[in-house]
């Protein structure tokens, strides 16, 4: 039989992977909504736990911009929406006469594209948007949507 210790992370136990983190939040926010229940009463319930959530996504949003969009070589890395239209060949010609931008790959959603430009390059960005074959620029990160 194996020992309790031998179950441990090699932290010690803290909490690292992002499972526990995530576990972590959730109960934090469950623990919050209770306790507002708890306080606020039923008539002021949804009020309470809209402004919970609200503060719950203003800190993930604090979080991601401060993870950045980076790849291993420092580059930002950025989703673009195609046009309607638009092809992935014609942004790539595109983006190819461009000295700052890079086009990196098809994305694996039908009508976005995977750009790279130096970090902060903001007239970079307003150029791929001008483009007629590009709808949308937005940092290539993961969003996660509870519904």
């Amino acid at each position: 039989m194996a020992s309790a210790s031998q179950h441990l992370p090699a932290d010690g136990g803290h909490a690292t992977r992002a499972g526990d983190i995530g576990s972590r939040i959730t109960l934090a926010v469950l623990a919050g909504v209770l306790l507002a229940l708890a306080v606020a009463g039923p008539e002021r319930v949804g009020g309470v736990v809209l402004g919970m959530f609200d503060a719950y996504v203003a800190a993930q949003q604090k979080m991601l911009e401060a993870a950045g969009n980076l790849t291993s070589d420092g580059r930002a890395e950025f989703a673009v929406l195609l046009a309607d239209g638009a092809s992935a060949d014609a942004l790539r010609e595109a983006v190819a006469r461009m000295d700052d931008v890079s086009f990196e790959r098809e994305a694996d959603l039908p009508g976005w594209v995977v750009i790279t430009t130096a970090a902060g390059n903001r007239s970079g960005l307003d150029a791929v948007l001008a483009l007629p074959a590009s709808r949308l620029v937005v940092p290539n990160r993961g969003l996660w949507i509870c519904h």
